[in-house]
């Protein structure tokens, strides 16, 4: 691979990406003292391509939403769907703020641990690995741990 390149596919002809529907959305889960409504009758509208940002104080239920959108949380009540092309790839993620890598692997293997979960060849995952592993700059601490 070299530089410039992508790891991704090309995108067809018209293709905008994904958008995300929410309607009357609700989220209640069982805290410490009881249930609590995270959060209440949102509806929301992103369209495919449009970027957008999600403020709010600690606590508002900033990441429990984008944990159902990343599939992570599945009893909610309400519609989401997404909408827009898409390819037989997975469409989202979520990195977390707290640190998440198993301090017993190397950085290699923590880059590569997500790409398992995706069919690809060891060659292609390793190729993949490596790009992003110089990308963000760990080239010479790929086998550190």
């Amino acid at each position: 691979m070299k530089q410039g390149d992508s790891i991704y596919p090309e995108k067809p002809e018209g293709h905008k990406g994904l958008g995300i529907q929410l309607r009357n959305f609700a989220l209640t889960y069982d805290g410490r003292s009881g249930l609590v409504r995270a959060l209440d009758n949102i509806s929301l509208d992103v369209r495919p391509g449009e970027f957008l940002c999600i403020v709010g104080p600690s606590g508002c239920g900033k990441t429990t939403m984008l944990r159902v959108l990343a599939g992570l949380e599945t009893h909610y009540e309400g519609q989401v769907e997404f909408t827009g092309q898409v390819n037989t790839h997975r469409v989202n993620a979520m990195v977390f703020q707290d640190r998440s890598v198993f301090p017993w692997m190397t950085v290699e293997e923590n880059v590569q641990l997500g790409l398992r979960s995706i069919p690809m060849s060891k060659s292609e995952r390793s190729r993949i690995c490596e790009e992003w592993i110089y990308r963000v700059g760990l080239g010479e601490f790929k086998r550190a741990y």
